[in-house]
């Protein structure tokens, strides 16, 4: 009995003290803070990769619209021959009546537009060769903003994917992103407007 006494080591002193109520050294709680950090990056990660999809494939979508919408193939410049117009500035909005040429044939087609014209003004048109008379004042070609779309849809895509993969494999970088999403999270549901 006083063998098992003699050799029981004493505990050392503080040691609780220091390493807290739960026995737990400061640089585990660190640890353990990072992980969780870490961890809630992570899960964050797989959330914003599936929205991302989504946003990335209604984009695509968008763009491979306008690509196969009417095309206007053809562009001449036309004449306003009358107008109809009411309101003014943003507000604005005209019905023109254009004369135009096509192969030595002339062509007179009506055509809304947000601005205000005066006749005897030249403007551009687009036009669809097959059928002349349908034009439409638009410069920009649908095909073109087909193509910004899905360029960008795709961008969206790999962005989305790239940075999901470096979070699920890079511990820091989770842990940061964890922290941050916490912070956004907070900010969030913290009201902060003024009474």
């Amino acid at each position: 009995m006083n063998k098992y006494i003699k050799n029981k080591k004493p505990d050392k002193p503080g040691k609780n003290a220091k390493n807290g109520k739960n026995g737990k050294k400061g640089g585990d709680m660190v640890s353990d803070a990072f992980n969780a950090s870490a961890t809630f990056g992570r899960i964050m990660s797989w959330f914003g990769l599936v929205i991302g999809i989504i946003f990335s494939i209604i984009i695509i979508v968008i763009g491979v619209v306008f690509v196969n919408s009417k095309t206007y193939d053809s562009s001449i410049d036309a004449k306003i021959t009358s107008t109809s117009c009411s309101g003014s500035g943003k507000d604005a909005s005209c019905t023109l009546e254009l004369s135009y040429q096509v192969n030595e044939t002339e062509y007179k087609t009506n055509t809304s537009v947000n601005k205000i014209y005066n006749v005897g003004q030249i403007i551009p048109i687009k036009y669809d060769s097959a059928n002349p008379v349908d034009i439409t004042t638009t410069t920009v070609s649908p095909k073109l903003i087909g193509g910004i779309c899905i360029g960008f849809g795709l961008l969206l895509l790999i962005g989305v994917c790239a940075w999901t993969y470096i979070v699920q494999t890079n511990d820091t970088v989770a842990a940061v992103s964890g922290v941050g999403n916490m912070v956004g999270m907070v900010n969030n549901s913290v009201d902060v407007t003024p009474e």
